[in-house]
């Protein structure tokens, strides 16, 4: 033998050592991933089977691209003022239905318009919405419509707050998780001469993929919630819903093109945003 039994030992031992340190962050991810999996919240997606969805997709791919129109921000801002002037007064209304936000919260909602040519809009801040001008080249007025009610929803519905408790609730779970995970492992670095930078890591892993995960647990629930808000909003003012589910077909064909969503999305995938769209409306259509 080139190395005396000891040696051996010691080695095989340190082996193990950094395989187990390596191996804690996929057993943090898998506790803190079981610990958000159990958690639940007041809105659902429905149960939806697979062909449901395959026919959906279907619809999705064989929805046409559309041609992009010439909007100036100045115009596109002029259109954006008249839709929300058609549904503020409904989205007050609904909004304090909710019971989620106080009635001022409800009153008004500031929106920006960016210079962007990216097909987007999103809720932030206290009850600020941003559009993209991609949007106005693209969309007819009852999708931007939809697309407008949808963000007040998630003011209205208070899921800003709510994804930054979730956020902050993750974090404390995933430090729990690692120290849980280390105490259970346990290398001494309780003493000055040990070399605790993997242990710190861990920690820092730990409360970023908890909070990651905590942003993630609802994020799908709140956008499905957010559609059935935008629903409402709009049959009250006096769109016709089948004007807005388009906007639903080209979101879809833009997206990953998965029937199903899964743990780690942000959004239903657009098969499942159609169905459940289609849902909703029906006690409505003729």
């Amino acid at each position: 033998m080139f190395f005396n039994h000891q040696f051996a030992k010691n080695g095989v031992q340190e082996l193990v050592k950094e395989s187990l340190v390596s191996s804690r962050i996929f057993v943090s991810i898998f506790a803190i991933s079981t610990f958000f999996g159990c958690a639940t919240t007041a809105y659902k997606l429905p149960d939806m089977t697979y062909s449901e969805k395959a026919r959906a997709q279907e619809q999705i791919s064989n929805s046409p691209d559309r041609a992009e129109r010439s909007v100036t921000m100045g115009e596109a801002s002029a259109k954006l003022t008249r839709i929300y002037n058609t549904i503020a007064s409904e989205a007050r209304l609904t909004c304090r239905r909710q019971g989620e936000r106080s009635i001022d919260d409800c009153n008004d909602w500031p929106i920006d318009i960016e210079d962007e040519s990216i097909f987007n809009a999103y809720a932030s801040g206290d009850n600020q919405i941003t559009f993209f001008r991609q949007v106005f080249k693209v969309a007819s007025d009852a999708e931007i419509a939809f697309i407008l009610a949808h963000e007040i929803a998630h003011h209205s519905l208070d899921h800003i707050n709510e994804s930054r408790r979730n956020t902050a609730i993750g974090a404390i779970a995933g430090a729990l998780v690692g120290a849980a995970v280390l105490g259970a492992i346990g290398d001494g670095c309780e003493s000055s001469q040990t070399d605790c930078t993997a242990d710190d890591d861990l920690m820092s892993d730990s409360m970023n993929i908890g909070a990651s995960l905590g942003r993630l647990t609802y994020s799908r629930a709140q956008e499905a919630e957010s559609d059935r808000f935008a629903i409402t909003v709009l049959r009250n003012s006096g769109y016709q819903l089948n004007q807005a589910r388009p906007l639903l077909l080209y979101m879809g064909n833009k997206g990953s093109g998965r029937v199903g969503s899964t743990f780690f999305d942000t959004h239903p995938s657009g098969p499942e945003r159609v169905i459940h769209f289609d849902r909703l409306v029906s006690p409505y259509q003729p």
